[in-house]
């Protein structure tokens, strides 16, 4: 009788949890999920293509078949978290093969492509290993790279500037965040980002270690990882436009935020903390951002692994990104950045630089350096006519950095003597470099 009772209330028990037990399954089985979100656009009118045809092809072998609104937008929904090959056709333009789409479980992933018309002129086709994306117009020897390439690049560590080694003409020993063209350095080539004159885009480009190590470039690159979209490398023969500098022309496209999905991200460790946020803006359902922030300080950490004779190097990077659709022809970006840094040696770390032999002090330069580095830019894209496409941006950029040197002398008293006895110099050196640029500018491609 217990037995018959027990079995019972057992089957009741089943009958209650089963449910919740199989809502947990599908939950689960559904969590590893994603969403692509496609944009297909016409690379010379800017305009979008109705009916092209997409095919989603999974590492696995897998492949799903789908065609564009008119707008060109398709939403492919219930994709397995992965990489993911696309390939975009349609009759009057040339088909575009995406290799590294990476789906993200719930989360959508947006893309943008422009498939170039065909010329219908043409008696003979050249295939190449890598097609350039962006303006067919450019030189032969330009690179487009996009974020997942980027950030996926061996040895880079998601640097934009070390994920550039390799490109045709462009050398980067991946160490730091320079690269060299034609022996020229970054701060010799021109860097737009958004389209708008920067240069300022690391870190540290004077203020510690040997100079010869960085060639010109700098320690640390202002964009964290995820903050780049894509970026566009032409090692030469370019426009008169671009002209003015000795090497190259890299364009960086700040990433914009996911229309559909946010996202939130956090990391700690000991040189410092990093935050960021990916997503609807939540005032505006068609204004999406991007927001990055983070600081380092790497005195903490150069202590703690006994290098405490190199200083103290800290560094704060704040990128913010708005994109609002206002109309099917208007769109307005807003973007910020905020890139100081400061670096001081003091007494403390002259005294450490004995470490391998007591009083044989390596270096006793007192250094005492700041530097604020800034942009705040606001784009208006307007779409007219059947092909045109018009851009006004206005923004401000500020450069200003403050460096005082001097010297210490601990030669000159003995070893066990207090810090307040060692003589020292300060502001022997003093220097300001000070960059300000306020303008307004129209492009009609």
């Amino acid at each position: 009788m217990n037995h018959r009772r027990s079995n019972l209330q057992m089957n009741r028990l089943t009958r209650k949890l089963l449910p919740l037990l199989l809502a947990g399954y599908i939950a689960g089985a559904c969590a590893d999920t994603g969403t692509v979100r496609l944009t297909v656009i016409d690379s010379g009118t800017q305009r979008p293509i109705p009916n092209a045809v997409i095919e989603i092809k999974s590492r696995t072998g897998e492949t799903t078949e789908t065609r564009a609104d008119n707008k060109g937008l398709v939403k492919v929904d219930a994709l397995t978290a992965g990489l993911y090959t696309l390939t975009i056709k349609h009759p009057n333009y040339q088909p575009v093969r995406l290799p590294r789409v990476r789906v993200l479980e719930n989360k959508t992933t947006p893309i943008q492509t422009k498939l170039a018309s065909i010329n219908t002129s043409v008696e003979e086709t050249l295939v190449v290993g890598k097609a350039v994306s962006g303006n067919s117009l450019n030189a032969a020897g330009s690179s487009f790279i996009d974020q997942e390439a980027l950030n996926s690049a061996a040895g880079s560590g998601s640097d934009v500037l070390r994920s550039l080694d390799g490109l045709p003409g462009l050398f980067g020993d991946g160490e730091f965040s320079s690269f060299t063209v034609r022996g020229n350095s970054p701060r010799d080539n021109l860097i737009l980002v958004d389209g708008i004159p920067f240069d300022k885009v690391v870190h540290f480009s004077d203020s510690f270690g040997e100079q010869e190590e960085i060639e010109g470039g700098g320690r640390y690159s202002v964009f964290a990882p995820n903050t780049i979209a894509s970026a566009e490398f032409q090692p030469g023969g370019w426009a008169p436009a671009y002209g003015g500098r000795a090497g190259s022309l890299l364009k960086l496209n700040v990433a914009e935020g996911n229309p559909d999905t946010p996202s939130y991200r956090a990391r700690l460790d000991i040189a410092g903390i990093e935050v960021g946020y990916d997503g609807p803006s939540g005032f505006h359902d068609q204004t999406s951002v991007l927001f990055s922030a983070r600081s380092y300080d790497f005195g903490q950490f150069f202590e703690t692994i006994g290098l405490d004779d190199i200083g103290s190097p800290k560094l704060t990077d704040i990128i913010f990104k708005s994109t609002s659709e206002l109309s099917d022809i208007d769109q307005v970006s807003f973007l910020a950045i905020y890139a100081p840094e400061e670096y001081q040696r003091t007494l403390d770390n002259v005294l450490a630089s004995d470490e391998d032999e007591p009083g044989n002090f390596e270096d006793v330069e007192l250094v005492d350096s700041e530097a604020d580095n800034s942009l705040v830019a606001l784009t208006w894209t307007r779409l007219f006519g059947n092909d045109g496409e018009l851009t006004n941006q206005i923004y401000l950029r500020n450069y200003d950095e403050r460096t005082s040197s001097g010297e210490a002398y601990p030669d000159l008293v003995s070893l066990d003597a207090p810090i307040d006895t060692v003589p020292v110099r300060n502001n022997i050196l003093n220097s300001r470099a000070n960059t300000k640029l306020h303008t307004i500018q129209t492009n009609d491609p």
